[in-house]
């Protein structure tokens, strides 16, 4: 085919390369490179080298000879990093797979090629951010990957065989790379193919209108941009641009022809264009698809490149409707019927978190329609970077950023997936102002912000507003912690909360009441906390730790002095009906603002679960309000590496935490769940972010895809059932002095409590926090308060009026101090010594007339305090109050090593307390499995969660009917069984 073929050995490649006579080089050995071949490669492709590597992975590995023949290392180098492959999986090929051709001008390619184990190759294609200072940034879109051939499964590709990656910018601007990443056979037409293609170089070619979404009767601009790194600079490069625009039926309704020539570093042409229909009222949308012939260059070569975009013809008014989003109380409802969220985050499959910036409405209008197909019910979007190319220096949208939003929504709306859309990340933007959450101007420019969209979607009905992603207060220079700005606004709000908290007759008693509460001098100024004061340490010495304490609660009642303002900017320009919520990650369960203190300000919580996989029930537990539905969004699986660089999981073991993370966010009394995210993003300068996704940067499907479609199929097709559900019987109190304190022991306190009432009791639970029981108006047989050491005065009279009533108390260890830990001789009014002393390695403690051992192991001994002494065991004490009672364990349990000795003291509270699981487990042993049951009107949804890596049956009956089920659930995988309440019959099951 005229290609002219040198074959060297690698010990040759030095002078190859030093005549620089190579246009494409052929590697054919796969990943067993030796060291010093590498480097001279590597310094071949960071001048732009072309290059084809056959013959499995392309992991750069040093290599060693023997004989005629090269040996992969074991060990991985960080070779294959530098070139952005950061891991590839190995996929066997299934007899029922097929493979297909995915690039349009290389058909045939897949019939030259024989597969029998291909990899999967995680890419990072960019080295910076366009931003530094703003933690979402993505990058410049150094790179960008083809994938030219798929092997399909059941109708979806599972893996890219073949791919390409054209290098843009960077290191390695232009140069092509071509990786046939499988084991087996190539045709020599195929290798023939992949070398023609790799020899043509790198290019991007985009074409867009200048609205992603125009008026009727408007004048439509296009414009066409080719990156040719190679081409830079050759005045003689020219072209010629013709587009043809299509409607919705395929007809031809439009075109145009202009000239491109070079301009900043690319290739760029623009003209008018002019489409039949634009005068029509409604909404339509238009297929661009253009070809554009470069002609030039030394040598003079010819090469027709094309590429398709879109836009929607539509009036202001057509984005509008849908079905209404409510709540009652616990689970959203769409449309006046059960709405369990099965959703996922999506920007765009091309730019990413550029979307509004570079709309291509056609990679909407065929991703929404994949999604509505697979079962997703709901997408999350918004910015997540970038707000000063987003708006002016006020705050203002830019026209074509609310443009692309409006064609983003009418793709949507169309296929009845409504939309999460988030403001802000991390911190709101500022525009020029000192305090992110309390300067006047930046709160005024971000209302602008807000505003001008809710008024653009006033007439949605299934919009939600997030105002904010994983927020922290408040200094940007302390992202992801509670900690000080010290800003002027800052301080006077501090002063000013201070003496709304602590009224008093005059300044020298306030002085005098904090200088107590924060055992600090008398010439103390009343100044922020210093970042000292956040330490927890042995001695103290001059930190002022209570100090801190008030510094978060003052943090989150500023924060939720925020969200409402946010709240009346929207609802003054758009629809008072529209859902408002806040997106917190797992630090809303510590000091960082939390969903229990803002719930009462926003429609829905939500909350991220990332990190903590063990503990994913009580991740959605304790961020839950009673009276509030709380979506668990941004649920995925983070990447770990193993030591060597290789991946900690496969990718079928990430599809099984996935499959649990996604059950488990309905178990925690979740209102469904938003995985993160539908297309792997590759343009962050973050190995983690390249790597998370349902897709893969080359567009090929993961196992985790499956088990997302799967489940959310099945919970479709039972939403109708979950109607009017059922508080859970008890009432966790998440105690928030301690929790807000240096010395924070609610943590691990509310997830022992967490594991084994749930896991091992069976029994549901609800999370109060100890600051919003003034606000909760529900009641409980039973109520926990695990291991506190120290509660407000205010929320230890509210528990005690709820034991008045009728309730059972349970409280572990000490509780005698209030928030500052000064004490309140609450524990003597009971009865009860508030004497303290710190644990021993090994308690003993009588419970239900059983002596238990409880241990305290490591640190324990030297963090954690009891109550009493003397040498014999420790008894339970029951106290009767009122019409309830409070069941007290001097020792606090829940900090213990053990699990079953707190099993058997929540398990005599239950009895004590009347409570009862829904279902009896058969046999005496405890289940490996969690057995959660959902109770709604007319059935009961059991979900079962095996943790363990063997496979698990459970038998259980039903105490409401008497039915029998029996479930068998593979190692780390889910079960689900939906039963009838008026009949011993099963409803559903998953899987079938």
């Amino acid at each position: 085919d005229g290609l002219h073929a040198r074959f060297v050995g690698v010990e040759q490649l030095a002078r190859l390369f030093a005549l620089g006579e190579v246009d494409v080089l052929v590697t054919p050995f796969g990943s067993a490179f030796p060291k010093q071949a590498w480097s001279e490669i590597e310094h071949y492709l960071a001048h732009g080298g072309n290059w084809v590597n056959l013959g499995g992975a392309p992991l750069a590995l040093p290599a060693r000879r023997e004989g005629d023949r090269w040996h992969a290392e074991v060990r991985q180098t960080a070779y294959h990093k530098r070139l952005g492959i950061t891991q590839s999986f190995s996929i066997i090929k299934e007899p029922s797979s097929q493979l297909f051709d995915a690039a349009p001008d290389l058909q045939g390619l897949a019939g030259g090629l024989s597969v029998s184990r291909a990899f999967a190759l995680y890419v990072r294609l960019t080295t910076g951010k366009d931003f530094p200072k703003e933690d979402g940034s993505t990058g410049p879109r150094d790179a960008l990957m083809r994938s030219l051939v798929y092997e399909m499964r059941e109708g979806w590709p599972v893996c890219a065989p073949v791919v390409s990656i054209d290098r843009l910018r960077g290191r390695y601007a232009g140069g092509r790379w071509v990786f046939a990443a499988f084991q087996g056979s190539m045709s020599p037409a195929a290798i023939r193919t992949l070398v023609s293609f790799a020899a043509e170089r790198a290019y991007e070619f985009t074409v867009r209108t200048s609205y992603a979404r125009y008026r009727p009767g408007e004048s439509i601009s296009c414009s066409a941009i080719v990156t040719r790194p190679k081409s830079v600079g050759q005045s003689s490069i020219r072209g010629e641009c013709r587009i043809t625009v299509t409607d919705e039926s395929g007809k031809p309704v439009g075109f145009t022809t202009f000239d491109v020539r070079e301009r900043d570093g690319a290739f760029v042409g623009r003209g008018p264009l002019s489409v039949k229909s634009a005068g029509k009222e409604g909404a339509s949308f238009y297929r661009l698809t253009a070809r554009c012939r470069m002609r030039g260059g030394f040598p003079e070569t010819e090469k027709t490149l094309t590429a398709e975009s879109g836009f929607w013809i539509a009036s202001d008014d057509a984005v509008r409707g849908g079905d209404r989003i409510t709540n009652d109380g616990r689970y959203l409802r769409r449309a006046d019927a059960p709405y369990p969220v099965t959703g996922t985050t999506y920007m765009a499959s091309d730019v990413h978190r550029k979307f509004l910036l570079e709309p291509n409405p056609l990679a909407w209008e065929n991703d929404f329609e994949e999604m509505e197909e697979v079962g997703v019910n709901l997408v999350r979007t918004g910015i997540w970077t970038g707000w000063s190319l987003h708006t002016n220096r006020t705050g203002k949208p830019h026209e074509a950023v609310l443009r692309a939003f409006d064609a983003y929504m009418l793709s949507a709306t169309r296929r009845r997936i409504p939309v999460i859309f988030t403001f802000f990340a991390f911190l709101p933007e500022t525009w020029g102002g000192e305090n992110p959450y309390l300067d006047p101007r930046s709160v005024a420019a971000q209302k602008e912000f807000v505003g001008a969209f809710a008024k653009r979607f006033g007439a949605v009905d299934d919009i939600i507003w997030d105002l904010i992603n994983e927020p922290s207060f408040c200094s940007p220079k302390h992202l992801w912690h509670c900690r000080p700005n010290y800003d002027r606004y800052e301080q006077e709000a501090w002063r000013s909360w201070l003496r709304l908290r602590y009224p008093v007759a005059n300044d020298k008693e306030r002085r005098k009441r904090l200088q107590e509460m924060w055992l600090g001098a008398a010439d103390e100024p009343e100044s922020l906390p210093a970042l000292r004061d956040f330490d927890d340490t042995n001695i103290f010495y001059n930190r002022r730790p209570n100090k801190s304490l008030d510094y978060r609660l003052f943090a989150q009642e500023m924060f939720t002095g925020w969200v409402r303002e946010m709240t009346s900017a929207i609802r003054a320009n758009g629809n008072p009906q529209q859902i408002i919520t806040v997106g917190q990650d797992e630090g809303g369960t510590a000091d960082r603002p939390a969903p229990l203190f803002h719930a009462g300000a926003v429609g829905m919580t939500s909350i991220h679960t990332w990190w903590a996989n063990d503990d994913l029930l009580w991740d959605g537990v304790v961020t839950g309000s009673p009276a509030t539905p709380n979506l668990i969004e941004e649920t995925g699986v983070m990447f770990y590496e193993k030591l060597g660089g290789s991946a900690w999981r496969t990718e079928e073991e990430a599809a099984r935490l996935l499959e649990r993370k996604l059950v488990l966010a309905f178990a925690s009394g979740g209102a469904g769940y938003v995985q993160w995210i539908w297309n792997t993003n590759p343009y962050m300068d973050s190995e983690n972010e390249a790597a998370i996704g349902l897709r893969r940067a080359d567009g090929s499907v993961k196992p985790e895809f499956f088990s997302f479609v799967s489940i959310s199929r099945w919970f479709g097709n039972i939403a109708k059932f979950m109607t009017d559900p059922e508080p859970d019987p008890v009432v966790l109190v998440v105690p928030q002095s301690s929790l807000l304190s240096v010395r924070n022991q609610a943590i691990a306190a509310t997830r022992a409590a967490v594991r084994a009432l749930a896991y091992r009791c069976g029994i549901g639970i609800q999370a109060v926090g100890e600051y919003q029981l003034s606000d909760w108006k529900g009641s409980a047989k039973l109520m926990i308060l695990p291991s506190p050491l120290v509660i407000s005065r205010k929320a230890w009279d509210l528990l005690l009026r709820h034991v008045e009533e009728g309730s059972t108390l349970v409280v572990t260890g000490a509780f005698d101090g209030d928030e500052h830990w000064l004490p309140t001789g609450r524990m003597e009014k009971l009865g009860l010594s508030s004497e303290t002393e710190p644990v021993a390695q090994e308690e003993m403690v009588e419970i239900d007339g059983v002596t238990c051992r409880v241990s305290f192991r490591g640190e324990k001994m030297q963090k954690v305090l009891k109550t009493g002494g003397g040498g014999d065991a420790t008894g339970i004490k029951t106290l009767t109050w009122g019409r309830g009672r409070i069941i007290w364990s001097p020792v606090p349990i829940e900090l213990s090593d053990e699990t079953d000795p707190l099993v058997r003291f929540y398990s005599m509270a239950l009895r004590e307390s009347g409570v009862e699981p829904t279902f009896r487990l058969a046999g005496d042993d405890p289940s490996p499995l969690l057995v959660r049951s959902l109770v709604f009107e007319g059935a009961v949804l059991y979900l079962l969660v095996n943790e363990s890596g063997a496979d698990c049956a459970a038998r259980f009956k039903h105490r409401e009917t008497g039915l029998e089920v029996m479930a068998r659930v593979p190692g780390g995988r889910v079960s689900m069984v939906l039963v009838s309440r008026t009949d011993q019959s099963e409803i559903a099951r998953w899987p079938a």
